[in-house]
């Protein structure tokens, strides 16, 4: 087993990250509100539909990454799946902005409902094992840092590029349905090109991965077992609650940016462009020294430490705005 990665290999492993933020971008903004205000699905059929397909994602994660620790293939325990996830996460990806909409409420429920299910199985099998790959391709601590300072890099430039490109493209109005069509064919297109890109790169490591756990436990109950056993592991407890809190943050903040941008702060899609891209600059310059900053801390409680920070500035603009309309005073310049 490699102590050290190549250069070219934390490289790679970073690449892998752009196909995530596309898709993370997508479910982001933009799907709930394309079926909700574009396609007219009611707000609460289209929410419910993504949360039955996250606790359905709950539920396939863990036991994918149990499966995938078990695998035994001449390409590994890992890439089997990377390489099995790419093309159907790029087809529902590609379906979920484009397929035939229908006028009727049940129709688009179970339209989103199904397609969304698709993406988010078809990147189970991506993200789960890559992840997971990510902690075998280097065993040095420092150079762990230095890899995952990489994937948050490309992450940070995929992401805001394709939220500045999307933006541009819708122009005037979010409705703008050519617009949606675009960032379906070329999100897809990314995920493939990209997505094969890092599995054949980093395949070349797999002589150097760790080796497949011996068997898998002869009964489901031993299985199911063995995955809920991370629950009495007090650091990931402790993670996990933190990334709850900060995920509510997420979900309302990013999660409805275009109904804030466009219900309460009068701004459209071409005038907040460039707000992405002002974003990844600062997660860039974060990302550049994520390495050096870490040395010599606690990881788990500068996680949370930095989670904490993020739900007190985030939503901070929100409430000036709030105590302008309250109180008649004006902190804030006027809308639009």
């Amino acid at each position: 087993v490699a102590t050290k990665a190549k250069f070219s290999q934390l490289l790679a492993y970073g690449v892998g990250q752009i196909p995530i933020s596309i898709k993370g971008y997508l479910f982001g903004a933009p799907i709930i509100y394309f079926y909700n205000d574009v396609l007219g699905l009611e707000a609460w059929w289209a929410s419910l539909a993504l949360a039955i397909a996250m606790v359905v994602d709950g539920f396939t994660d863990p036991i994918l990454g149990y499966l995938s620790d078990y695998t035994k293939s001449r390409w590994g325990r890992r890439h089997p799946y990377i390489f099995l996830s790419i093309i159907p996460s790029a087809l529902f990806f590609f379906l979920l902005l484009t397929v035939d909409q229908s006028e009727s409420q049940l129709a688009l429920f179970v339209q989103l409902l199904t397609l969304t299910i698709g993406v988010r199985v078809a990147w189970t099998f991506y993200q789960v094992p890559r992840e997971a790959l990510g902690a075998e391709i280097s065993k040095d601590y420092e150079q762990r840092n230095q890899l995952h300072g990489f994937n948050s890099m490309f992450g940070w430039i995929a992401g805001p590029i394709t939220a500045y490109l999307f933006l541009n493209a819708l122009g005037d109005s979010y409705q703008n349905l050519s617009a949606y069509h675009s960032l379906a064919m070329w999100g897809a297109l990314t995920i493939v090109v990209v997505g094969f890109f890092f599995a054949f790169t980093t395949a070349r490591e797999i002589p150097n991965l760790e080796p497949p756990k011996t068997s898998l436990p002869s009964t489901a109950r031993a299985m199911f077992r063995d995955i809920f056993s991370t629950l009495n592991h007090t650091s990931w407890l402790s993670l996990f609650w933190s990334g709850v809190v900060f995920s509510l943050f997420v979900g309302l903040t990013i999660g409805l940016e275009f109904y804030w941008n466009t219900y309460f702060w009068d701004w459209k899609p071409a005038d907040v462009a460039i707000f992405p891209i002002v974003a990844m600059g600062g997660a860039l310059i974060i990302s550049a020294f994520a390495g050096p900053l870490a040395r010599g801390y606690d990881k788990k409680k500068l996680a949370i430490g930095l989670f904490l920070i993020s739900i007190v500035i985030g939503p901070s603009l929100l409430i000036l705005r709030l105590l302008d309309l309250h109180y008649g005073i004006q902190i804030l310049p006027p809308n639009g």
